[in-house]
Order: structure tokens, then C-alpha cells, then sequence
């Protein structure tokens, strides 16, 4: 065998060993409770199921209650620490719709350093309405 094949032989070797070596520690930085894999989100959405509502800051004067668009929605599973199985964004109104399939959740709003949640159990073939509000300071 020449010199110059060896060689080459020796570095493609060594790119698929840093291949698999790059592969393996990119798979153990995947965190496998992030979304459980069987949230059966995509039956949610063909069926029509899932968490909807609004969120608004309360009370307070005028220029600061109403509506709060932007803000991001958890869904999370049986309870306010449950893991988080969706997410979504308040739209311009307030308003938001999260498909999940049926079970008993807890919808959190985060709003700078704050939070606000409500349970809501969902049922098969339809939206459970819930109704986040923040309150003015």
C-alpha cells in the first residue's frame, strides 16, 4: 500500500471517528422531558382540541389595562409545575389558542417577571376557555 493511500485511509478514519464523536455528544445535549413524545399534539390539532383564551392586565388606570399581545403561553401538564407540552403567544387582542389533546392542564402566562396560570381540563372534540389576568400595581 503507497504512503499517500494510507494517509488517506488514516483521514477518513479520523472524520468518522469526529463524526460519531460530534453526533454523540450532540444527542446528550438533547433534553428528552422537553416535550414528551407522546403529547399527541397533532391529533389535538386535526381533531380540534386544545386550550383557548385571552390575557389582560387588571384594574389599574386606563392607559395600562387591557389586553396584553405578545406574551408567552405555557401549557403545561396536570399542574402549574407539570412539564411544559406547548407553547404559544398572545395575539394583538389578548387572544390565544393552543391545540393539545384532551387531559387536565395548567395554562401559564409570563409577562416580564411575573406569572399567572389557571388550570383547565380539556375534552375531546373541543377548546377549553381560559381567562389570564395579570393585576395592575
Amino acid at each position: 500500500m503507497s504512503a499517500a493511500l494510507l494517509t488517506m485511509l488514516k483521514r477518513v478514519a479520523l472524520i468518522g471517528a469526529l463524526l460519531t464523536l460530534g453526533s454523540l455528544i450532540l444527542a446528550g445535549c438533547v433534553d428528552d422531558d422537553a416535550v414528551p413524545s407522546d403529547t399527541g399534539i397533532g391529533d389535538a390539532v386535526s381533531s380540534g382540541t386544545g386550550i383557548k383564551g385571552t390575557v389582560e392586565m387588571a384594574g389599574g388606570p386606563p392607559e395600562v389595562a387591557g389586553p396584553l399581545a405578545g406574551l408567552t403561553i405555557e401549557v403545561r401538564r396536570g399542574s402549574e409545575g407539570g412539564p411544559i407540552v406547548a407553547t404559544g403567544h398572545s395575539d394583538a387582542d389578548g387572544a390565544f389558542t393552543i391545540a393539545v389533546p384532551p387531559g387536565d392542564y395548567f395554562a401559564v402566562a409570563l409577562w416580564k417577571d411575573g406569572r399567572t396560570g389557571e388550570p383547565a381540563t380539556v375534552t375531546s372534540g373541543a377548546f377549553t376557555t381560559v381567562e389570564l389576568s395579570f393585576r395592575a400595581k
